[in-house]
């Protein structure tokens, strides 16, 4: 059976879980608020000449934003915290990843919104959790722009030249790769950094919990001691 300094560490992990989906469900709605407005001015400059996609994943975020904070509300859900908080920032990747290539691809400068859900996950997740996501996040966009390179995807590109039509590919191989480059170079970087940073500071709470506890003890032993000290002088009979 495990004790009640066992339970502790993982009692706290599942509040720190809840608060983590919690706080993403709040952000998600800044975030949906955001593109929303984005996607409605970018439209009437005619920035963004086929809106239809992105109001439909704008939706489609809505929609999942409402059913993530009825369930995270529930108290069966809390032991899947973690695997809801690498479910949510995966949902994110994927949504952003359909906003970018439908709003000009690797032209828009959204698309290094990715650092920031990266950060998040950094954060918020498991070391190995965290890197996966940045890995399946950078494979995702840049699948998704190799792809549109090659003409197997249709572009979206934007139009940012009053009036003059979107026109097809702006930039080359040489672009694209040093796009990637730099885009991997800052994601992995701020994985790393983040990971490595929450994880000192995950040691220095342990080692700090742990100092609590032998104080703890250590004044419970004394004032036991104390405790049989005045028993014994008590009984004891006088000299």
């Amino acid at each position: 059976m495990r004790s009640v300094a066992d339970a502790a560490p993982e009692r706290l992990s599942l509040v720190v879980d809840v608060g983590h989906n919690r706080q993403l469900i709040l952000l998600r709605w800044i975030a949906i608020a955001s593109v929303a407005a984005t996607v409605l001015v970018s439209s009437s400059l005619g920035v963004v000449s086929e809106s239809a996609m992105l109001w439909a994943v704008v939706a489609v975020m809505a929609c999942v934003n409402v059913v993530l904070a009825a369930l995270v509300r529930r108290p069966d859900v809390a032991r899947y915290g973690h695997r809801l908080v690498v479910s949510q920032l995966a949902f994110d990747m994927i949504a952003l990843n359909v906003l970018v290539h439908c709003a000009g691809g690797i032209e828009n400068p959204f698309a290094f919104f990715y650092v920031f859900l990266a950060l998040i996950a950094g954060m918020a997740c498991s070391r190995s959790g965290a890197w996966a996501l940045a890995a399946g996040a950078f494979v995702l966009l840049g699948a998704t722009a190799v792809f549109e390179q090659v003409g197997w995807v249709p572009r979206h590109p934007l139009n940012l030249h009053t009036g003059v039509e979107p026109s097809g590919l702006r930039h080359g191989g040489t672009y694209l790769l040093g796009f990637l480059v730099a885009l991997g170079s800052v994601l992995f970087g701020v994985v790393a950094y983040a990971t490595s940073t929450m994880a000192r500071l995950r040691e220095a709470a342990q080692a700090q919990r742990a100092l609590r506890e032998r104080l703890d003890q250590q004044e419970r032993l004394a004032l036991i001691g104390e405790v049989v000290a005045g028993v014994v002088h008590e009984i004891s009979p006088p000299l």
